[in-house]
Parts: C-alpha cells; structure tokens; sequence
C-alpha cells in the first residue's frame, strides 16, 4: 500500500560476548583506564568515541566497566555515586 509503514521491533545491538570488570582506577592513560580489581589483578580498559560514559574518571574513583571480546570498553559507569546515594 502506497504510504502504509511497517511496524518493527526495534532493540539496541550489543555485542555477544560482554563481561564485566569491577575495581578502582589506578591510571588514566589517553583512552584507556588500568583498574586495579579487587582481586588485586590489574587490568586496562580502552574506550573510544562509541563507549558510553555516564561521566569520566579520575585516579582513585570506582568504575564497573562493560567489555566486549575485542577488549572495547561498550559502557562504563562511575559506582562510587551509587555507593553516596543508598
């Protein structure tokens, strides 16, 4: 039918094989974070322009980091917020 629209489902893409990463930021390095996990294990997080950051962090602030199985930082979120508000 001429002007008639089909109805789809849309969803947001991510990626298959997400996991994620808890600690304390140790280093900022350009585009890249090196957390420090609880574990004691030291691990570095790259972002780029199509990461999603609720707001940037600094040395000594908590993050939870959202990694995709090419090492890419999909979402990072500042948890030392969450930990003031409750």
């Amino acid at each position: 039918m001429l002007g008639a629209q089909q109805t789809c489902d849309v969803r947001l893409v991510m990626p298959t094989k997400v996991f994620s990463l808890l600690g304390q930021v140790t280093e900022v390095e350009g585009g890249t974070y090196v957390l420090q996990e609880i574990s004691g294990i030291e691990r570095r997080v790259a972002h780029d322009k199509n990461t999603r950051i609720d707001r940037p962090a600094h040395v000594g602030g908590r993050i939870e980091a959202f990694v995709d199985n090419k090492g890419r930082a999909v979402l990072i979120r500042n948890i030392d917020q969450d930990e003031g508000s409750q």
